[in-house]
């Protein structure tokens, strides 16, 4: 007599991948992997597009929250002549609404708005030339004049003289900050928003007309940036605590207001 063969058991395994909850489960664990991948893989070309635009700042060894003392000659130097940028990422400070930088311009200028012919003319306004700590690229005032109020020059030497001296006996000793922009007529700055530089303009009267204004966008000559980055960024500190500057980032540079007394 032939036995019943017995019908093979199904493993709870087996029962269970074939429930409605079991597939639901597969899905949404399926799901989540995309999303985490799909999450990674944004991660990683933020991290190359991040790396990429600041490269430079990457080449120079740009190292904001180390104390200069700590710097020493091991740290990566730039290369020589290298120019280093100066924006609110590169060098921290306290930024001041551009309302205040625009009134206290009015002041140093008595409210007078500058024209080609007083640029030149008028007795408060003198021509900058380079000096100690800092050179005017003349080749990018396509939307100013190499002039500044009487003030605001004296303040600009002094930063100058103060920068020369904080970088004396360092790897930046010799180096200099560049000033892209000073003084800007009313019909310079409707030209230079209708330009491809207009985007960080204002639209309303700009600090630059009244001569109390300048922008600086790099330093030239360090060979550590690190180090006449922290330079400068104690003078723009020192100058702007003892209320003689007021600060604003604008774009790939930082500018720079005098305050009237």
């Amino acid at each position: 007599m032939k036995r019943k063969q017995k019908k093979p058991t199904r493993t709870k395994f087996v029962r269970l991948s074939r429930t409605r909850l079991f597939r639901k489960a597969v899905v949404y664990s399926a799901l989540g992997l995309i999303v985490l991948f799909s999450l990674f893989a944004i991660y990683k070309v933020g991290n190359y597009v991040y790396m990429f635009l600041t490269y430079d700042e990457v080449q120079e060894g740009a190292l904001v929250n180390q104390p200069i003392e700590n710097v020493g000659l091991d740290d990566k130097p730039a290369k020589p002549k290298e120019l280093c940028s100066c924006t609110n990422h590169s060098i921290k400070f306290k930024r001041n609404h551009y309302d205040t930088h625009r009134e206290q311009a009015k002041r140093l200028n008595n409210g007078v708005l500058l024209t080609d012919d007083q640029i030149k003319s008028l007795s408060t306004m003198v021509e900058v030339e380079d000096a100690d700590g800092f050179v005017i690229d003349r080749h990018k005032l396509t939307h100013s004049h190499a002039y500044l109020n009487r003030e605001a020059y004296k303040v600009l030497i002094a930063m100058g003289n103060a920068y020369a001296e904080k970088v004396d006996g360092t790897t930046a000793e010799g180096s200099v900050f560049h000033i892209s922009s000073l003084s800007r007529t009313l019909e310079q700055q409707k030209k230079l928003l209708k330009s491809a530089h207009g985007r960080n303009a204002t639209r309303k009267v700009s600090a630059h007309s009244y001569g109390a204004s300048f922008d600086i966008w790099k330093i030239e000559g360090a060979e550590n940036c690190h180090i006449a980055r922290k330079a400068f960024e104690t003078v723009l500190k020192d100058f702007q605590k003892e209320g003689k500057i007021l600060l604003c980032p604008e774009g790939n540079c930082i500018h720079v207001t005098v305050k009237n007394g």
